[in-house]
């Protein structure tokens, strides 16, 4: 079960690549220049890249267990003509989540809390929007994850931890950002998230729809607004070159 699910992550972006006829606005066989006719800078745009570097750092606040809670994490992998991506992430719980109780065979009831979390992904992404200010998509990422459980027997006064090596874990969710500035984005999302392995316990609080709070730091646009200012720039004309055609 568990391969099948990697399997399809890894093959559905070559199956859809496939399917999916590119057709850029600029113009592969030549280059062209766009003016600011509020600053005269004459700007010239490169060819589009088809198939892009990705790193983002992906730090989000999520409803689990009853709870919000933040994680911390980051995706790198590939962009194909802005519109698949796929690749690698990895979170990491910043605070304790109070789990469920759990009831002992001998009938005693335990405290649980989650004071650990880490896992990693692999995920794919298909955009079905994507421009200067706005950004789109949906996403599948599956992974594994590892855990320790704080166990505490109240009338004992007796606590133990339970470290969780493996925990198969797979989401689906839809998204979108308003980029702020080119390089930090803001977004929501929403989605469904499935524990694959055994316990209730922990099924129990990850086993659940779910809201995202997400904000998106992207290191390659923060470089290219610092270094290559002219392509951002280019950009944001064209976007607004689209607003007033849409408008018209």
């Amino acid at each position: 079960m568990h391969k099948t699910i990697v399997l399809i992550l890894f093959v559905l972006p070559f199956l859809c690549f496939s399917q999916f006829k590119y057709t850029s606005i600029y113009n592969p066989s030549w280059q062209y220049a766009m003016v600011d006719s509020s600053s005269s800078v004459e700007l010239k745009t490169k060819k589009k890249k088809h198939s892009k570097f990705l790193f983002s750092i992906d730090s989000r606040n999520s409803y689990m267990s009853d709870q919000w809670v933040k994680m911390f994490g980051f995706k790198i992998g590939m962009e194909i003509r802005e519109r698949y991506r796929w690749g690698f992430g990895a979170y990491e719980l910043q605070e304790p989540i109070a789990l469920d109780p759990i009831e002992t065979k001998s009938g005693k009831t335990l405290k649980s809390t989650l004071t650990k979390f880490d896992y990693s992904t692999l995920f794919t992404e298909y955009l079905f929007h994507h421009n200067y200010r706005w950004t789109g998509g949906v996403m599948m990422s599956y992974g594994n994850g590892k855990a320790d459980l704080h166990l505490e027997d109240i009338e004992a006064g007796r606590d133990s931890i339970i470290q969780i090596a493996k925990i198969p874990i797979f989401a689906i969710d839809l998204y979108g950002y308003y980029h702020v500035t080119p390089w930090l984005a803001p977004g929501l999302g929403f989605g469904y998230r499935w524990v694959l392995g055994e316990g209730k316990n922990l099924k129990n609080g990850f086993n659940a729809p779910f809201y995202v709070v997400k904000v998106k730091f992207m290191l390659g646009r923060l470089y290219k607004t610092i270094f290559k200012n002219e392509l951002i720039k280019a950009e944001k004309l064209e976007y607004k070159k689209e607003i007033e055609i849409k408008k018209a």
